[in-house]
């Protein structure tokens, strides 16, 4: 299918096959997504929509392409259309010009590499795959699918920002592109910075522990509770949570009380 990835551009990618996980802004269904940019298929078979189950990838609603009903086609349009991010959002996109080549950016429209920031930020673009994409400026529509604004995206896989200045939150108003709320990057209120879930927009399925949020009591030093802002680590508990905060990334968080 012909794609919308970022920065008014467009790339061919795999389509999603019928029953997979996909994500509802566009359409990437086979026999549903458009072969061509600015071409939509005039009777599309498979859409993207919601079912009833919770994705274990994002933590919200599950969507899948499902058989398109004839109701439907004549509004494949909004599900086939992407956003226009922002153009070249530059807000920290080049490398620090220190004249050493190997510390160089990752254009956008490439691979996220190891080892090396984005010009922009490192999104999931499906099939497994992150790619260096634009940012997306404050104030500008984006995807609540994760984080792509400008300073609050990540900068490589699995390397969240400890104090995104941005996130893609909800507004009152209804998106022109897409028909339901708008998104928008907004700046990151202070006790949202503490709860990434937010920020990310891709909250956590469940608790890691609860009420044993401690390490046993064994008196080994390397039994203790992993600190909450940390990465999740194998064969520790956190002293919060462990939560999913995109990027395929799990961090150690505060845990939200009863009742709150």
């Amino acid at each position: 299918v012909c794609a919308y990835i970022g920065a008014d551009t467009w790339q061919c990618l795999d389509c999603t096959p019928p029953d997979d996980e996909c994500i509802p802004m566009g359409n990437r269904c086979c026999d549903g997504g458009d072969k061509r940019k600015d071409t939509p298929l005039s009777r599309p078979s498979y859409a993207c929509k919601a079912t009833s189950e919770l994705s274990s990838t994002y933590g919200t609603t599950k969507y899948t392409c499902q058989a398109a009903v004839v109701d439907e086609v004549s509004n494949i349009t909004a599900l086939a259309a992407e956003p226009v991010e922002a153009p070249q959002a530059n807000l920290e996109q080049q490398s620090s010009e220190d004249g050493a080549e190997s510390k160089q950016c990752v254009s956008s429209g490439e691979a996220c590499r190891d080892g090396a920031d984005c010009c922009g930020v490192c999104a999931y673009i499906g099939a497994d795959t992150w790619q260096c994409l634009d940012c997306t400026p404050p104030d500008d529509e984006c995807i609540p699918m994760g984080n792509r604004c400008c300073d609050g995206g990540d900068k490589r896989k699995d390397t969240p920002l400890s104090r995104p200045s941005y996130a893609c939150k909800a507004t009152s108003e209804l998106s022109s592109t897409y028909g339901t709320t708008k998104y928008t990057c907004q700046a990151a209120v202070v006790d949202e910075v503490s709860n990434i879930t937010a920020l990310a927009a891709e909250p956590v399925e469940a608790p890691q522990a609860n009420l044993e949020q401690q390490s046993s009591e064994d008196g080994a030093e390397s039994k203790q509770c992993v600190s909450s802002g940390e990465a999740c680590r194998d064969g520790a508990d956190c002293c919060g949570v462990c939560a999913y905060i995109g990027a395929d990334t799990w961090q150690c968080l505060d845990c939200t009380p009863p009742d709150d």
